[in-house]
């Protein structure tokens, strides 16, 4: 029969008809516990679910078979059917594990904080439990700008350069770079996964200068006046034709803290600018985004772009 049923080498019973919860019988000297209840029975076959309890100090691999039978038990049955076993390690320590290691821009275990156009560069280690396992990392989702280069793979413990680069319309945001690691797919023994997500929060009403960029032409992208561009950044860009370099933080508005009863449009008009010239400096609140007091988003007063 291709039904499941249980671990007929610890004396688990498991017959088709069987209605109710079966435990591990008297062969099994540990006190291991399987219980298995059936989720449909009758005509040809028999879905069962099975919950094992782990006693505390197991360690290593262990087996768990189960056989299905037809007229009876599976030590009285007339047709039963072969043994298929699962092979489970059993450990103490969490596996698998990932973990990230950046040489800037990291604020904590997980976080991280950067401007667009700014590359985090870091090492990502995974390590799965099992030494003849193999260990593979994927980013999950895909975030756009985000890159994984494997350094050394091939065994249970990997190693992968992780790159990645905000883009202007990441600005405000904060973006969850989630990765995910797999070992083998190897019959009759679960696969090891994992997910480990880091959050890197995006500095807002800062730009980074692009190649072939001016203070004309990101003024022009704004929809503002270069000069009143200039006024924000005047302390440290003296000659703008001159002190402009790629790469360099540009502010592109100011802060604003958020109040009770502000909306968008309150802010627009305290401003004297429009709504979707704040939007423009707030693209993630493009599409319906929420502000809430306390919040911080970009301002700046409307201006001719002569």
């Amino acid at each position: 029969p291709a039904a499941a049923a249980a671990a007929a080498a610890a004396g688990l019973r498991l017959t088709r008809g069987h209605a109710g919860p079966a435990d591990f019988g008297p062969n099994d000297p540990a006190g291991r516990v399987v219980r298995v209840s059936p989720t449909s029975a009758g005509g040809a076959t028999l879905a069962a679910t099975a919950v094992y309890t782990v006693p505390a100090g197991l360690e290593g691999w262990a087996a768990l078979c189960f056989q299905a039978s037809l007229g009876g038990d599976v030590t009285t049955s007339y047709i039963s059917s072969p043994l298929a076993c699962v092979d489970i390690l059993f450990s103490a320590v969490e596996v698998p594990e990932i973990r990230l290691v950046a040489s800037q821009f990291q604020t904590g275990p997980t976080t991280f904080a950067m401007r667009d156009g700014q590359n985090l560069s870091a090492v990502l280690y995974a390590s799965l439990l099992a030494q003849d396992d193999v260990a593979s990392v994927r980013i999950e989702p895909p975030v756009p700008g985000a890159v994984l280069v494997p350094l050394s793979t091939g065994s249970n413990v990997a190693q992968y350069a992780v790159s990645y680069s905000p883009s202007r319309t990441d600005a405000g945001s904060t973006v969850a770079l989630c990765f995910a690691v797999t070992g083998l797919t190897v019959p009759g023994r679960p696969t090891s996964s994992g997910r480990s997500c880091i959050q890197v929060a995006v500095e807002r009403c800062v730009w980074s200068v692009r190649e072939d960029e001016s203070l004309l032409t990101i003024a022009q992208d704004l929809q503002m006046s270069w000069l009143q561009l200039w006024n924000f950044n005047k302390a440290w860009l003296r000659q703008p034709d001159i002190d402009l370099k790629p790469g360099m933080p540009l502010n592109v508005g100011q802060m604003y803290e958020v109040v009770e009863g502000d909306t968008l449009t309150r802010i627009a008009a305290t401003f004297s600018t429009s709504v979707e010239h704040l939007l423009r400096l707030n693209v993630d609140l493009q599409g319906g985004g929420v502000i809430r007091p306390g919040m911080g988003i970009c301002v700046a007063f409307a201006s001719c772009t002569a």
